[in-house]
């Protein structure tokens, strides 16, 4: 290999390295950051929850069990911020929740803050009651989704959909075109698939 080849890998090799510790710096500085807000908001017996849009907070498990409770993932609630003395509220719906891997508690929740004007797409579960004609006959019901997607302004979201089964005979099928929805809530789907 001649000299020049050697000094032009050698110049291609000192930018690299310049480059690299440059992005080092700055994932460095972020991390940074993001670990003195953890610790400057952190209570006791604490679970992160980050907050989509509005930053970063922290809330003590058992408030978030209670939240989730009441709330599940479709209803708004107003969540308080304290960044530094200044509170601000903001209306949000329970975006993700994470789970421990072996106990049973939350290990992280993200919140998803709302416009009450806009419509917003979240996954609604489905719950079916009744006993239907078909398994009366010796039948056996399938189900086939137990949760459902659909759009409305954040305060018009159901908690949940119920579907009555009592009417369905053997071979029959409730689709997501097929379910009663409340006013002003749609199914978001390109294909009418079958629920039960």
């Amino acid at each position: 290999v001649s000299p020049q080849v050697c000094a032009f890998g050698e110049r291609v090799l000192d930018g690299l390295r310049e480059r690299f510790a440059a992005v080092d710096r700055i994932a460095e500085a972020n991390q940074a950051k993001v670990l003195a807000a953890m610790q400057k908001n952190r209570v006791s017996a604490a679970c992160f929850a980050a907050t989509t849009g509005y930053g970063y907070d922290d809330v003590g498990r058992d408030t978030l069990e209670k939240i989730f409770a009441e709330a599940g993932r479709t209803s708004v609630f107003n969540l308080e911020i304290d960044d530094n003395g200044q509170k601000s509220v903001h209306p949000v719906i329970i975006w993700d929740v994470q789970y421990h891997p072996y106990k049973k508690e939350f290990s992280h929740i993200d919140y998803y803050g709302v416009d009450l004007e806009k419509p917003v797409t979240v996954d609604v579960p489905v719950e079916f009651v009744g006993v239907s004609r078909g398994v009366k006959l010796g039948g056996q019901l399938e189900t086939y989704r137990e949760i459902v997607r659909l759009c409305s302004k954040p305060l018009d979201m159901p908690k949940k959909i119920v579907v009555d089964v009592t009417p369905m005979d053997i071979n029959t099928t409730i689709c997501v075109g097929d379910l009663q929805l409340p006013e002003n809530v749609k199914a978001v789907y390109d294909q009418n698939f079958a629920i039960v």
